[in-house]
């Protein structure tokens, strides 16, 4: 299939050489061929590694890329290990959790401007994507002690990215319905309830403020 990159805001340039390399990754994410995917990623997780200074901008082009990696992909099993593999990414960038935040923020907002093309025949595995996704994001906190600082960078771009935004529901009730048994199964008995309050924090002011009266 041919990959049309999307450019988003956000800010700061990359040398030429970087930038032909994001775009390249993200074609490739896009590739016929599974074995062009899988090689593209792999490849992929080491380049974030070494360059994490990338953009909003940046950051979209890939997420671009991944989410049609996760589309071309058959099988349930095949489906789940990718996204398991994608959602692994966060953790490439280390002790920087802004650049962590942003990773996250437009893994949303990609899902959300890509949500309303996916047909019945797609939407499990995107369940199964966002599932993934949601876990390593509390896995990405709970290392870190479930700071407020780790739960700023992973957990609240859920709000601003999906939970107030005035569609799509279908994403919206998705994660409302993941959240606490992901929540349980990352933090164990070790979760304190001060801290469960703080992870779901997102959800309840949704809930609060939403005139919708699906997500209310």
């Amino acid at each position: 299939m041919t990959l049309a990159v999307v450019e988003g805001g956000g800010g700061g340039k990359v040398m030429l050489q970087e930038e032909k390399e994001i775009i390249a990754f993200a074609r490739r994410l896009a590739a016929n061929e599974k074995r062009d995917r899988d090689q593209a990623l792999k490849r992929l997780e080491a380049w974030m590694i070494k360059h994490k200074q990338l953009s909003e901008r940046d950051l979209l082009k890939i997420w671009k890329g991944l989410f049609y990696c996760m589309w071309m992909s058959d099988k349930a099993q095949v489906q789940q290990e990718l996204g398991r593999a994608i959602s692994r990414l966060v953790h490439c960038f280390g002790p920087d959790l802004a650049r962590a935040h942003l990773f996250v923020a437009t893994f949303y907002r990609t899902v959300r401007r890509e949500w309303t093309g996916l047909d019945q025949h797609r939407l499990d595995k995107f369940y199964s994507f966002m599932r993934s996704m949601l876990r390593e994001c509390l896995a990405f906190a709970q290392q870190r002690a479930w700071s407020p600082e780790a739960l700023a960078a992973v957990v609240l771009p859920l709000d601003a990215e999906v939970l107030v935004q005035p569609w799509p529901n279908g994403l919206r009730l998705h994660l409302c319905d993941l959240i606490l048994p992901e929540l349980a199964k990352v933090g164990g008995a070790g979760l304190t309830a001060a801290q469960a309050l703080a992870v779901l924090q997102p959800f309840l002011v949704a809930m609060a403020a939403s005139s919708d009266v699906v997500v209310a």
